[in-house]
Order: structure tokens, then sequence, then C-alpha cells
């Protein structure tokens, strides 16, 4: 069994303040007897005043401190705890789930997901903003076919900004609940203006950004107005569709002689004729099958429809004309051409073979291989390619 511990040893494992070795009522003793101390001696008292007065303001000042040493330990504030600010720019390293920028609440936040020095912040809440918008075509080269919205500057004032991104102008790309309430916004093309209520907001910053990074859910949408992108017009389209020339086109013959000139003629012809304007207007169903008419005249039924939905593609619910030519004839200056050559193929599937070669004005002359097929008693063109040698 152990020994029993001596009292010096208690003592040492208290601590010499483990007690309370002056309180309140030893200084009114300590002070009384002082008091008396002086009644007792007339010519000491100058003395005692002196240093009387001192040792109560210490023995206070000593009080003061032991009641302050008994007090809890203040708790340490978590730097999770969410905070509230009136201001719409934020600092995304000083940022937690649960605080708010303006009228909108972090969700949560993550660095660097866009490359160094980027940050996204995901707000909740509900702002209502008014602004203009824009309906991207399928030809946008960021973000095709999506609705990008800017606030006005008394909207964007209540919108969460990141301090590095306070002097950009503020534009976001609209998320639906149901993508049916993107018709309300027109058709790709089209431009408006717009009242609506901010949910979901996803701010992106970082010192280079491409396109519209930011996005947003939206509700309530109120479409104040729409302008619609310019549409095709009849007379327009009358002008483009002129009919190829017949005089130019060859005939199958694998029994007479195969002249190659007039079949280069006729493709340099059909190049410099196919020329739809890329001008991003709308096309309807009955314009778009005129056109599908109109190279079928040179070309087979397979290959119209190729180009078709190369240069007349979906757009909304219509369509839009985005342009073009077929290729048939190398960029650049041509000087001339030379060793045209026209040859059987396959004349079970009546089918041609067309090259030439253009001289051009560079280093490096372009050689066409064109295979023709005759196509309900008309040849046209199949398919080609274009080399460089």
């Amino acid at each position: 069994m152990n020994a029993p511990k001596p009292d010096w040893y208690n003592a040492l494992r208290e601590g010499p303040v483990s007690g309370k070795p002056f309180t309140p009522s030893m200084m009114q003793k300590v002070e009384k007897r002082l008091f008396e101390s002086d009644r007792g001696s007339v010519k000491s008292r100058p003395f005692r005043l002196s240093w009387t007065l001192p040792l109560a303001v210490l023995s206070i000042a000593a009080a003061i401190l032991f009641i302050r040493s008994e007090a809890p330990d203040p708790i340490d504030t978590p730097l999770s705890t969410p905070t509230a600010s009136t201001a719409v720019t934020y600092d995304p390293a000083m940022l937690h789930p649960g605080d708010k920028v303006g009228g909108m609440t972090v969700e949560s936040t993550q660095r660097d997901p866009n490359g160094q020095q980027s940050a996204t912040v995901v707000f909740s809440g509900s702002v209502p903003l008014e602004g203009t918008y824009e309906y991207s075509t399928p030809l946008s080269g960021y973000h095709p076919e999506e609705v990008v919205f800017t606030p006005s500057p008394t909207s964007a004032a209540r919108m969460p900004r990141a301090e590095s991104m306070a002097a950009d102008s503020v534009r976001f790309r609209l998320s639906f609940r149901d993508e049916g309430e993107k018709t309300k916004f027109g058709t790709p093309g089209s431009t408006g203006t717009a009242m609506l209520v901010l949910t979901r907001y996803n701010s992106i910053s970082a010192p280079i950004l491409d396109g519209t990074p930011n996005s947003g859910s939206v509700q309530d949408i109120q479409v104040s107005t729409v302008t619609a992108p310019p549409a095709l017009s009849s007379d327009e389209l009358s002008g483009l569709l002129q009919p190829y020339s017949a005089t130019k086109r060859p005939r199958f013959d694998p029994n007479g002689s195969l002249d190659p000139a007039p079949v280069a003629d006729w493709i340099q012809a059909i190049d410099a004729h196919f020329r739809l304007p890329m001008s991003e207007k709308q096309a309807n169903a009955n314009q778009r099958e005129q056109i599908r008419s109109w190279l079928s005249g040179a070309f087979v039924a397979s290959k119209a429809s190729e180009l078709l939905n190369q240069y007349v593609i979906s757009s909304g619910d219509g369509y839009m004309v985005t342009g073009g030519s077929p290729g048939l004839l190398p960029p650049g200056p041509i000087k001339s051409v030379k060793d045209a050559s026209l040859t059987i193929r396959d004349a079970a599937q009546k089918e041609m073979t067309f090259t030439m070669t253009y001289v051009m004005s560079g280093t490096q002359d372009a050689y066409l291989t064109c295979i023709l097929k005759e196509e309900k008693g008309e040849v046209k063109i199949d398919r080609w390619t274009i080399d460089y040698r």
C-alpha cells in the first residue's frame, strides 16, 4: 500500500492561490487596525497617513485582479460564425456558409476552381432585378442559345460582387426551373427587357475570365419587350436561289468521249454561284425547303441534306441561315487551272471521277478530286476533296 502523503505535499498540489487569501472582510480588518493605531500616537499620524492610502488602493486593485482571475475564460468565437453585412462587395477568402452579403446568404465557397487566384461563391436569397437581356444564337462563341441578363445599375447595386470584380459590369446567364420559361425571351438572337427574381447566384472571380461565367436561377419572370432577330425575306431568298446553268452541266455517256473542259467550267460556276450570306437571319420551314431544292440542283440528295444542315441550322422553334460556300474551290487567289481529267469510275453506279489542278499564287498548288454521279437523269456532285502539293 502507498504511504499517506504529508500535509505539505497536498498543499503544494493545491497551489499557493487555490484559496482566497485576501477577501473584502480581511481588507476591512486591515483598515480598522491601521485606523486604531493612528489614534494611539498623534506623532506618527502624518507618517501613517502617507502610506495608508496607497496601501488601500493596492488592496482594492489586488481584490479586483483576484476576482477577475476567478471569472471563467471567454468563449472563443469560431471562424465559421455567420456574419451579416449590408455591403454587396466581398472578399472570397473571408466568407463562410451562412454569411450574408447584401440580401443573399452564402451557401458554399470554393477556391481556385477555375485556375489560380479564382473563387466561386454560391449565394441564395430573393433579389428582384430589372434589366436587359440577349438570347445568344447557336453560332455564339460563348454559351450558345443561352439567355444573358444585364441588370440595370440600380439592380446591380443589390447583387453580391467580389471586391476584385467590383469595377466590371454585372452580367450572368439565366438558369430556369422549366426550360419552357426560356421561350418568354423569344427566339435565339432576340434582345429585350425583363424583370425577374434572382433566387440562386453563382459568382466567379478570377484575374482572367472568358465569356459570361456567372449564372443565376430565376423565377417570377416578366418579359417587358422582345426584339426579334432579323428574318430572311422572300425577295432576299429569291435573289439568292438563282437557277444553275443547265448548259454547263456534264452528261454521263460511258460510250462517248469524256470532255473535262465543260465539267471544270460547271464546277467553278457552282462554287461562285453558291454564296449564302452569313447573316444569321431567321428562316422558316418553307424557306428551308426552298434552299434544299436549290441545293439538289447541283448536289446529290444526301450531299444537299448535309449542306442544308450545315448552312441552315435549327434555332429555337425555327432556323437560322449561317451562310458559307461549298468549298469546291481552294481559298486564295487562283492563277490558272490545268491537268483537267474526266474518267468513268463505276459504270454500274453511273459515277465519274473529275480531277483538276489549281495553280495558286502561293508556294503550293491545289489538287481537286470530285466524284460525279447521275441522279434522276442529271449528273450531280456527290463528294470531293482538295489536297495541296
